[in-house]
C-alpha cells in the first residue's frame, strides 16, 4: 500500500523555493551603459537558460581605500570603470527611486529585487594584481 502524499508539504515547500528564488542579494553583471554616476547593466546568470533584463541606473559604491591617502589624494581618487566590466553587484532592502541626501520615501513594497541595484565593485581580473600579466 502506498504511502498518504503530504500534499500541504509539497506546497508549503514549492512557495518556500518560490519565495526564495525571487530575492536578490548579489548577482554578477556586466557594464552595457555607463553614465556617471549611474550605469545600466546586464545580469550575466542565465535564469532557465533565459538572459534576464537589463537593470537600469545602478549607482556605484565608493569604498574606503585600503591605503591611507592624503587629503590631496583622495580628492584625485576617481573610479575606474568602463563599458564591458564585470561587476559584483548587490540588492537595497528597498528601492531607491526617490532618494537624494536624506530620509526618502519608497515607491513599491518589493523587496530585495535586483532593480534596486548598487555596483559594489569589479569582479577581479588577473592583472588586477602585482606580477598579474
Amino acid at each position: 500500500m502506498e504511502k498518504n502524499r503530504d500534499y500541504f508539504s509539497e506546497l508549503m515547500q514549492n512557495i518556500k523555493k518560490s519565495i526564495a528564488s525571487n530575492i536578490s542579494v548579489m548577482y554578477l553583471a556586466k557594464i552595457v551603459k555607463l553614465e556617471p554616476p549611474t550605469a545600466d547593466l546586464q545580469p550575466l546568470a542565465k535564469i532557465d537558460g533565459k538572459k534576464q533584463s537589463m537593470v537600469y541606473k545602478a549607482h556605484f559604491l565608493i569604498t574606503p581605500n585600503y591605503k591611507k591617502l592624503s587629503k590631496e589624494e583622495v580628492k584625485d581618487t576617481k573610479l575606474d570603470y568602463k563599458k564591458d566590466d564585470v561587476v559584483v553587484v548587490g540588492s537595497l532592502d528597498h528601492d531607491n527611486m526617490y532618494f537624494k541626501k536624506d530620509l526618502y520615501n519608497v515607491d513599491t513594497e518589493r523587496t530585495h529585487s535586483a532593480d534596486f541595484a548598487v555596483i559594489l565593485g569589479r569582479y577581479a581580473r588577473k592583472d588586477d594584481f602585482k606580477g598579474g600579466d
